[in-house]
């Protein structure tokens, strides 16, 4: 059975190159023909398990499709040859294939199916290299946003910005996180601004900085039932117990309600935390800023707040 359709797959490949061939009578290839001939090359060889040979005629039908103007189609070929390229465990040309096809998408006007190739290419990467997953997810949020499907477009950025917590990418995760409160703003969502908070004071303490964790959670107390919200309460323990230097009452809190019901990712992040330990008499100064965390409050209300979670 593969052997006869891997010799199936070779014929349509020997058809596919007569329909290109030019002559004295001839002065144009084939277009169509060879196309249809390099598809049917694609099942014979896939049945076959001849995955190279599939990939091979895939990407030269979206070459033929792209040279006769229908670049939707040459997507559509390059969308399986990434397909098959993971089937051979060459995740590399599969989410190389998925990019271009998601480029070819934007081309022939088709964003939202470009967007859905990228998230593809997101979920291929993020087990073996979350930090090439990332990116993938974030362009395919722009995409989204650009076509106002915001609900989608916050559901990319929640993938990237796990990606950027599990690898430990601090920045990447808080610049990820303020454009999702964007997004949850314009969806109205509490809920998941909410959530974005804690997110952010989790991993400002992570990085060991008070000043602005506290920022965010100020931020956080203007938000509308936030005082009566089990993130509120949550994030308030929290701080006491960190700017007091509590290990046990932080390790305490974080197993609240609250924190285990985020997703693992953050799970994690809020059980690692640990408390700096305060010397008697000296005041603890946020290594980012160069504040004094205990006259941080007063300064805030002199100054205001900006309007960024950051």
């Amino acid at each position: 059975m593969a052997n006869a359709k891997l010799t199936e797959g070779e014929k349509h490949i020997r058809n596919a190159e007569k329909y290109m061939k030019t002559s004295l009578l001839k002065w144009k290839p084939d277009l169509d023909e060879a196309i249809s001939e390099y598809e049917l090359a694609v099942t014979a060889f896939r049945n076959a398990k001849a995955f190279r040979k599939a990939i091979d005629a895939c990407c030269k039908a979206s070459e033929l499709h792209k040279s006769n103007k229908n670049v939707f189609h040459a997507a559509k070929q390059l969308e399986q040859a990434a397909i098959l390229s993971k089937d051979c465990n060459d995740v590399d040309s599969a989410c190389r294939y998925m990019d271009t096809s998601s480029q070819y998408y934007l081309q022939s006007g088709s964003p939202e199916q470009a967007a859905i190739s990228l998230d593809k290419a997101g979920r291929m990467l993020e087990k073996l290299e979350p930090l090439r997953a990332a990116p993938m997810y974030q362009r395919s949020a722009e995409i989204y946003e650009g076509e106002q499907r915001l609900r989608q477009s916050s559901t990319a950025l929640i993938q990237a910005a796990k990606l950027y917590v599990r690898s430990e990418k601090w920045q990447g995760a808080i610049d990820v996180l303020n454009k999702q409160y964007e997004v949850f703003t314009e969806l109205h969502d509490a809920d998941n601004q909410f959530k974005v908070v804690v997110h952010l004071v989790l991993i400002h303490l992570q990085m060991d900085d008070l000043v602005a964790a506290k920022r965010v959670y100020n931020f956080g107390s203007g938000l509308s039932e936030w005082a009566l919200s089990l993130e509120g309460q949550a994030l308030g323990q929290l701080l006491d117990a960190w700017e007091s230097g509590d290990q046990d009452t932080l390790d305490s809190v974080s197993k609240a309600q609250l924190f285990t019901y985020l997703d693992n990712d953050y799970v994690k992040l809020a059980r690692s935390l640990r408390a700096p330990e305060i010397a008697a008499g000296i005041h603890r100064v946020a290594p980012s800023t160069g504040v004094n965390v205990e006259q941080m409050d007063d300064d805030d209300d002199d100054e205001g707040f900006d309007g960024s979670l950051l």
